[in-house]
């Protein structure tokens, strides 16, 4: 009986003592606290490894992202005629090269006074010449002495494609006619030309390329006479 009323002297006491009743409430209210601060430290760890791991995957896959050129052959009434990815046709039509070719000799030779159409047409010329090549060398070359926006001042030039024959399987002949006026739409001569070009191709890497030369048709070498 005694030791039974010991016992609860001690609980007694035990409640009333004020500093263990505040360290009791400490240790509830705070420990709450620290518990809930180190799962938010876990789960934000976990959500930067996870970020972590995703955009590694991202910058890999990016770095492996391949773009398929496409070959688009249209109508006489511009539609699509047929389509198919450049590295799946074994062989290119050669009325496709053909078309370029003669729209190449036709950017080339001919002189307008919109300076706006004669400045796209050269940016369409060099789209076929590979950087360093021959016919890159000729082109810049054969600019340099007629220039076309010169040239503009006093005439017009018209281009008119006759024959593009093949060769060889990398050399083309063209034959065309030029007819030049003055200003005031006078007849000043015509002229028949000759050209042999060379061809080589490689399929475009980069957006601006496909845009721009999508079959990947490159003018190696290229020189051109007067027929008399």
């Amino acid at each position: 009986m005694i030791r039974r009323a010991d016992m609860k002297s001690e609980n007694t006491n035990y409640e009333l003592n004020p500093y263990i009743n505040a360290r009791r409430e400490w240790t509830e209210r705070y420990g709450d606290y620290i518990t809930r601060a180190r799962n938010w430290r876990v789960a934000a760890a976990m959500s930067f490894l996870t970020t972590l791991i995703l955009a590694v995957g991202l910058s890999i896959t990016a770095t492996q992202s391949k773009i398929i050129p496409y070959i688009i052959e249209v109508d006489k009434l511009g539609k699509v005629a047929a389509l198919a990815p450049a590295e799946e046709l074994k062989q290119i039509d050669t009325k496709i090269i053909k078309s370029i070719l003669a729209n190449f000799i036709i950017e080339s030779r001919s002189i307008s006074t919109d300076r706006i159409i004669q400045k796209r047409a050269l940016e369409k010329i060099y789209a076929y010449l590979p950087r360093g090549s021959s016919a890159a060398t000729y082109i810049k070359d054969y600019i340099s002495h007629n220039n076309p926006f010169v040239l503009a001042e006093t005439k017009t030039v018209t281009v008119e494609v006759s024959t593009v024959l093949p060769l060889s399987e990398k050399s083309w002949q063209a034959e065309w006619q030029e007819t030049s006026h003055d200003l005031q739409g006078s007849l000043i001569n015509r002229k028949k030309w000759k050209a042999i070009i060379s061809i080589e191709f490689s399929s475009p890497t980069t957006e601006a390329a496909i845009i721009a030369n999508p079959l990947g048709l490159f003018i190696t070498q290229i020189s051109w006479a007067q027929q008399l």
